[in-house]
């Protein structure tokens, strides 16, 4: 995959981060960036990533931005994509089961070499 272009638009607040910031109480993001990558000439998908404030520096990691990376719902492939990652999420978090990996993209999302 490659990254085909990016636009950064901080003023753009995505559904999910007002969603977040009005029923949940989060912060709204300090930044917004659009990514389109290229999946091997395959297909081309728009990623949505929220940049948040993480608070201090963290010394040992140097971390200090929380990022929410995800495809945009604008196509039913990154609407799948998305619903997949939610029950993964669920599953091996949640109730605990442990990942076999690797995990094999979902049918029908082959990537070509």
């Amino acid at each position: 995959p490659k990254l085909k272009s990016f636009k950064g638009d901080a003023k753009n607040i995505s559904p999910r981060a007002r969603f977040r910031k009005l029923f949940l109480g989060y912060d709204l993001p300090f930044d917004r960036h659009d990514w389109i990558v290229d999946r091997c000439g395959v297909k081309q998908v728009q990623y949505v990533i929220d940049y948040y404030d993480g608070g201090a520096v963290d010394p040992s990691s140097k971390l200090f931005t929380i990022l929410d990376v995800r495809p945009a719902m604008n196509d039913a492939g990154n609407i799948w994509d998305r619903m997949v990652v939610a029950y993964w999420r669920f599953k091996f978090e949640t109730l605990g089961f442990a990942p076999n990996l690797p995990i094999p993209p979902t049918e029908g999302h082959n990537v070509a070499h």
